[in-house]
């Protein structure tokens, strides 16, 4: 197959990604502008990328870790999930909390 168009090149690889939702498919489809579909594919690639490199990672450090891999695996993907929001794990949360109550107490840096 020898695909030479951008814009039949940028469906193509949109209908064949099986790890994205139907209606990314559509979104991408339905851009007229071929440099919009391409670059919303390459973020939708990048984005598919990082998630592979991520679980080869997991699954790597699950290997020589102590931890069940399924456990590991779910652990580590909360921690890049509230990376990915802006949420810290527990004692980050608390870190900032006590910063804030020395900020409001006026109380002088070191």
């Amino acid at each position: 197959m020898n695909i030479t168009e951008p814009g039949r090149l940028a469906d193509f690889i949109a209908s064949s990604l099986s790890t994205i939702s139907t209606g990314v498919k559509q979104e991408v489809l339905e851009t007229l502008d071929i440099r919009a579909r391409m670059d919303n594919l390459n973020r939708i690639l990048i984005k598919e990328l990082e998630v592979l490199e991520l679980g080869s990672k997991i699954q790597s450090s699950a290997v020589g870790g102590r931890q069940e891999p399924a456990e590991y695996f779910l652990r580590e993907q909360m921690k890049a999930i509230q990376k990915e929001l802006g949420e810290g794990d527990d004692q980050t949360k608390e870190i900032e909390e006590i910063a804030e109550k020395i900020e409001a107490a006026g109380m002088p840096s070191w």
